[in-house]
């Protein structure tokens, strides 16, 4: 009983739920601007700040739950550009097809149901200068595809090896998932936990963290590219 505490610890610090705050606090108090302001986008140079911070903090979580966790039956590893092959980007960009098609069929009925411009995204509204656009790519990449899968991996890793409830892990994590991108939108939140159950599931059906990682790095990029053009050049 007092291991599986433990455990849920471990989760609840990878989720980043409490050391976001932090960081957010501690970030808004040194550029004296309220967190808000940051949540929403109006600021691309402290969203990029964060998600640095946010990633590097959990990179140091993780590395930390591996050396200390003595139980080798239960030590997961997360084997991250151990087999970077010619077929995990087959599958890789196969999922990424998938997933954005998803996005363009689902995109017309939240807009009919919501009556909203579904390429309103107002974490993007201010992205028109190409620096801001390559500071939000990073950061799709990095805070994004990097950040989140490492979450997701160690997560759903926990739930199915030590809990035996990965249907669990990936319906409560996909929750989370889609509620930590509310800054986007009430609409993107749903289309979000959709994609969040689809890369859970292809975790726990290969069980790589490269494929998860490329997955969603093809899509961020894309889908990111695909606002800026629209935004700024149609």
């Amino acid at each position: 009983m007092k291991k599986n505490i433990y455990y849920i610890g471990e989760i609840i610090l990878i989720s980043g739920i409490i050391t976001d705050q932090i960081i957010l606090f501690a970030i808004s108090r040194l550029f004296k601007v309220s967190p808000e302001e940051i949540i929403k986008g109006r600021n691309y140079e402290l969203i990029f700040l964060f998600l640095l911070l946010s990633t590097a903090i959990i990179f140091l979580f993780f590395y930390l739950f591996q050396k200390t966790d003595t139980q080798s039956e239960k030590k997961l590893e997360i084997p991250i550009f151990k087999d970077f092959s010619k077929r995990t980007i087959q599958i890789s960009l196969t999922a990424f097809t998938f997933l954005f098609l998803f996005m363009l069929v689902t995109s017309p009925i939240i807009r009919y149901f919501f009556n909203v411009d579904t390429f309103n995204n107002p974490l993007l509204e201010n992205l028109k200068s190409g620096r801001d656009f390559l500071l939000m790519l990073i950061c799709g990449v990095v805070g994004g595809a990097l950040r989140e899968e490492l979450q997701r991996s160690f997560v759903l890793q926990r739930f199915e090896v030590i809990f035996n409830i990965p249907i669990a892990g990936l319906f409560i994590w996909s929750i989370y998932f889609a509620m930590g991108h509310l800054n986007q939108g009430v609409p993107a939140v749903f289309v979000i936990g959709f994609i969040g159950l689809g890369l859970g599931w292809l975790y726990l059906k290969f069980k790589k963290f490269d494929i998860n990682f490329l997955t969603h790095t093809f899509f961020n990029i894309f889908t990111l590219l695909s606002f800026f053009i629209y935004k700024n050049f149609l």
